[in-house]
């Protein structure tokens, strides 16, 4: 729902359809997943699970897994090794999600979900990856330069392992721009190369954008970031608060209502950006895409599986978000 009185702008107005629907999700840090649940997870104690779930994870990944249940054509592009690489590549097999991976020694990290079903806390442990040698580097980047021509559209999924450097995600979108991609990036770190170079929407929580601007307000980090910047907009949630999108005239605020407990909100982020991505690429609004997005991103909070989620539920979700349009 759109208050009354609202103009239209570049946030408002039908996006150019784009005849080639796939896309490609960069995720340099892709993970095998462990959630568990414990009855009561208590820190410095002994806790035993009372189920655990197994699945492929990671920023990459769990775009793919988004987009894909949203029906956008997608392929994640990562680096794979190991035992953990080869339940991954079973895991996305089953799922039905294509990748381009190129092949490491060392093995994928393993990432752990620990999730109180007394209190609904969630705590994530978190691996470190691998560095990542030079060779492999130069082949994976070379694979997606060659899959841009044939896309719609490119995330840029998180940050970049050791071995990576700033210039992997800048020449990526500086190739989307120059072939008229559309170009998301949801990362804060070491970005600035990229956000110069070719990116069209920037999605973060409110936190990173503060700490990607220096700035704690949030209207004044919007007006640092488009002086800097030439990107379309920037996409900022804030978990079950406030969202917004800012183009450099104004801003849409969403209003998320309550939606109750939630089961695993790891992962909805990423919900996020892979409908925002795949409602963009078909020609709707920023302002009407994002809020299909946030209704995604919390209908996947009810589900153990990250990025995984009904729908149905989004659609009621987004339903009820109220966009409100206003200068800043």
């Amino acid at each position: 729902m759109v208050s009354s009185g609202m103009k239209a702008n570049g946030l408002m107005l039908q996006d150019e359809v784009h005849q080639k629907r796939e896309l490609i999700a960069v995720g340099l840090n892709p993970a095998w997943q462990k959630t568990l649940s414990f009855p009561e997870f208590i820190p410095g104690e002994v806790n035993r699970a009372s189920s655990v779930s197994l699945f492929p994870a990671g920023k990459g990944i769990n775009f793919a897994r988004a987009a894909s249940i949203w029906g956008a054509k997608t392929t994640v592009c990562q680096f794979l090794g190991g035992h953990t690489g080869e339940f991954i590549k079973e895991g996305l097999r089953e799922e039905r999600i294509r990748h381009v991976s190129v092949e490491l020694n060392s093995p994928v990290r393993t990432c752990s979900t620990c999730i109180c079903m007394k209190t609904g806390k969630v705590t994530e442990l978190i691996e470190p990856s691998a560095p990542v040698p030079s060779r492999y580097v130069r082949s994976l980047k070379k694979k997606i330069l060659e899959k841009i021509p044939s896309s719609a559209g490119i995330a840029l999924c998180g940050t970049y392992p050791e071995g990576v450097g700033a210039g992997f995600y800048a020449d990526i979108a500086s190739a989307g721009k120059e072939k008229g991609k559309i170009v998301m990036l949801d990362g804060f770190k070491g970005i600035g190369e990229t956000l110069e170079k070719g990116v069209s929407v920037l999605k973060v929580n409110k936190s990173e954008f503060s700490s990607l601007t220096g700035k704690r307000d949030i209207f004044e980090a919007a007006k640092a970031f488009f002086r800097r910047y030439d990107v379309r907009f920037a996409a900022i949630t804030d978990g079950p608060s406030k969202a917004y999108l800012f183009d450099m005239y104004g801003v849409c605020e969403y209003k998320i209502p309550a939606c109750g407990k939630v089961l695993n909100p790891i992962g909805a982020g990423d919900t996020v950006s892979a409908v925002l991505l795949t409602e963009l690429v078909r020609g709707t609004s920023p302002a009407e895409a994002f809020r299909k997005a946030l209704g995604a991103g919390t209908a996947s909070c009810f589900n153990i599986k990250s990025a995984d989620f009904s729908i149905a539920r989004a659609g009621k979700f987004a339903q009820k978000i109220r966009i409100l349009k206003k200068p800043y």
